[in-house]
């Protein structure tokens, strides 16, 4: 399986980088996000899984005593 998911996550990466290589030689702009802004939407993301996973608990719960 690790074989495949690397495969799978080279693969990703090549289609991504020929996306942008073909947008740059269109002479489209590109946005790169910064390391900041990358970590602040990794955070973010962080936070809305514990805020989902509370929430699905709670509705669980609920679910079980109705």
């Amino acid at each position: 399986m690790k074989n495949a998911e690397k495969y799978g996550n080279k693969m990703v990466i090549d289609n991504a980088k020929t996306a942008y290589t073909t947008l740059e030689n269109e002479e489209v702009e590109t946005y790169y996000p910064t390391e900041i802004e990358i970590f602040k939407w990794k955070n973010q993301q962080g936070q809305a899984e514990i805020f989902l996973k509370k929430k699905l608990k709670v509705e669980k719960s609920f679910r079980s005593t109705s």
